[in-house]
C-alpha cells in the first residue's frame, strides 16, 4: 500500500468535480471527485487532507483523499448542496438559466418548500427605507443572490459585494434587511443587513 501524504485544499469546484491540493512539500496535485473518500462529493478551500499520490494521465494526482480538518461549507458549496439535493432554489435557477433574470410572476415556493401564492409583480417606485426580506436564492458561484421582499414587493437582486463580508453565514431562507432602488431590470439592493 502506498504511503499517505498530507496537504491543504487549494481550491475545488463542485460543479466541475475537480480541484487542486497543495502538499506540505509545496507541490500542486490534481484531485477529482471520484478520488474523495468517506462518501464526500467536494472539498472546501483550506481543509487539511491526507491522500495517496498516484500517477495519472497528466502527472501525479491525489487519490483516496480523506479530510483530516474539516471546514464549514462556503456559500457556493451550500448552494450546490441545495441544488444537488433538489432543494429550495432549484426552480429559480432553472428559470434563470432558460429565461434570463426571473420575473416576479413565475411559480414560487414557500420557505418550507411547500407551494405559496404567486406574488404580485412590482410596479412603481421602490419601497423607501430598510425593509425585511428573506434570502430566496444564492448563485452557486456566490456572485449574487435574490431576496424576497416583505409586503409583496416581489424580489430584489443583491450583488455579492453586499454579502461577501458575511462569509458562510448567509443561507437560503435567512431573514435579512435591505434597502432597494429601482433599476432598468427591477429592484436592486443598495444595502444589506444580516
Amino acid at each position: 500500500m502506498n504511503e499517505r501524504s498530507t496537504g491543504t485544499v487549494a481550491w475545488f469546484d463542485p460543479e466541475k468535480s475537480y480541484g487542486f491540493i497543495t502538499t506540505h512539500a509545496g507541490a500542486s496535485l490534481f484531485v477529482h471527485r471520484r478520488a474523495l473518500g468517506d462518501g464526500r462529493r467536494w472539498l472546501v478551500e483550506g481543509e487539511e487532507v491526507s491522500f495517496v499520490v498516484v500517477r495519472g494521465m497528466k502527472g501525479d494526482e491525489a487519490n483516496d483523499v480523506l479530510v483530516t480538518n474539516a471546514l464549514p461549507p462556503t456559500p457556493r458549496i451550500r448552494a450546490y448542496e441545495q441544488r444537488d439535493a433538489g432543494g429550495y432554489g432549484v426552480e429559480r435557477r432553472e428559470r434563470f438559466a432558460t429565461q434570463g433574470r426571473p420575473s416576479n410572476n413565475g411559480p414560487r415556493r414557500e420557505w418550507s418548500n411547500g407551494p405559496r401564492e404567486r406574488s404580485r409583480s412590482f410596479s412603481g417606485s421602490a419601497p423607501v427605507g430598510v425593509i425585511n426580506a428573506r434570502v430566496d436564492y444564492i448563485d452557486p458561484q456566490g456572485r449574487f443572490m435574490f431576496v424576497a421582499l416583505s409586503d409583496n414587493y416581489g424580489d430584489a437582486y443583491v450583488h455579492s459585494s453586499l454579502f461577501n463580508h458575511a462569509g458562510n453565514r448567509v443561507q437560503v431562507g435567512d431573514s435579512v434587511r435591505v434597502s432597494v432602488s429601482a433599476s432598468d431590470r427591477g429592484l436592486r439592493a443598495n444595502s444589506l443587513e444580516i
